[in-house]
């Protein structure tokens, strides 16, 4: 495993990884962010914060799960108002955001941030605040219990929502 203290370039079409060990406030610097197609999982990175507005190429965003949840509050840069083409599954499960608002939509005019988004995954995290863009291609979502409002408009392929519990809910739209 290489040093996670000196800069690895890696070419392209290869796979690089690196433990971590359970260390907290590690900032990791991608450059080619937006060259890259996975990241894998970064659930046991506990880092304060993921700036990915940069890495608009990837298929899958995991950075919380049911058996390795962040232990430190989290901020998640998503959106640098470019669309997340290729983003097909968003885990966030038990993450502890700074930002309780999660807002998958650019600009006021409501434009897709992620356009191909299938599994949403909120389960255990504080997210109260929840917007998908209308006709996103969602299948799979699941969401906390602190969720208090969603807007979930003409979500035509939504065939399995999960809601943790209703007693923070005040705002659904459909």
């Amino acid at each position: 495993v290489p040093s996670i203290k000196s800069p690895t370039k890696v070419q392209a079409g290869t796979m690089w990884s690196c433990s971590y060990g359970p260390s907290t406030n590690l900032n990791t610097y991608i450059y080619g962010a937006s060259h890259l197609l996975q990241l894998g999982d970064l659930s046991l990175c506990n880092s304060t914060e993921y700036s990915l507005s940069n890495a608009t190429n990837l298929t899958t965003i995991k950075i919380g799960d049911e058996v390795h949840p962040p232990i430190v509050t989290t901020r998640l840069n998503l959106s640098n108002n470019i669309p997340y083409k290729n983003l097909r599954t968003l885990d966030l499960t038990k993450t502890k955001l700074v930002d309780t608002n999660l807002s998958l939509v650019v600009g006021d005019d409501r434009h897709n941030l992620t356009p191909a988004l299938e599994t949403l995954k909120l389960a255990g995290s504080n997210i109260e605040y929840l917007t998908l863009a209308p006709f996103t291609p969602i299948v799979n979502l699941s969401l906390p219990s602190s969720i208090r409002k969603i807007e979930l408009v003409n979500l035509l392929n939504l065939k399995n929502l999960t809601i943790e519990g209703y007693d923070n809910l005040e705002n659904v739209e459909i």
